[in-house]
């Protein structure tokens, strides 16, 4: 076996921190913006009698700006299992902003689909949550949760951002 050895190298090292100019503009003031915010509930149950047909649960009517929009809808299936699609949308358009669906798995499931989009409004526009499901009387809209101890659990929500 031979010995090795080992010698390090030290190199200087020569640091010359670079300054640069920065330039602070008069002025320039972070901005506090207003905000608004909207929500509707449901009062009251809605049978999705037909299947695949879109029913009105509740809307908002927004002004110019750019908003944040959740709306959430509870259903409880009375048959076998159906799929709950929700959907955020402008009736006067019939511009869709998000959906989004689920699944009851067997009678009596409740189920709770939510979505949440951006929207940016010229003017005034008026968003709906709507619900559809896929089989005929199969799903109820709730305005109460099951234990019927609590309300809001159907309803949309609106955050102007900017």
């Amino acid at each position: 076996m031979s010995t090795v050895t080992v010698t390090p190298t030290v190199q200087a090292v020569t640091v010359t921190p670079t300054v640069q100019t920065v330039t602070i503009t008069t002025g320039s003031v972070m901005q506090a913006v207003a905000y608004a915010s909207l929500s509707d509930y449901a009062t009251s149950t809605t049978l999705l009698a037909t299947a695949n047909a879109f029913y009105d649960i509740k809307s908002l009517n927004l002004t110019a700006g750019t908003w944040m929009v959740t709306a959430f809808c509870q259903a409880v299936t009375t048959s076998n299992a159906h799929e709950l699609t929700i959907r955020l949308y402008d009736p006067l358009t019939s511009t869709e902003y998000g959906s989004s669906s689920t699944s009851g798995v067997r009678n009596t499931a409740t189920i709770c689909p939510n979505v949440t989009a951006i929207i940016v409004v010229a003017s005034t526009a008026t968003v709906s949550l709507q619900a559809s499901s896929s089989g005929t009387n199969g799903l109820t809209v709730q305005y109460l949760t099951s234990s019927t101890s609590s309300t809001k659990c159907t309803g949309i929500i609106a955050l102007q951002i900017a």
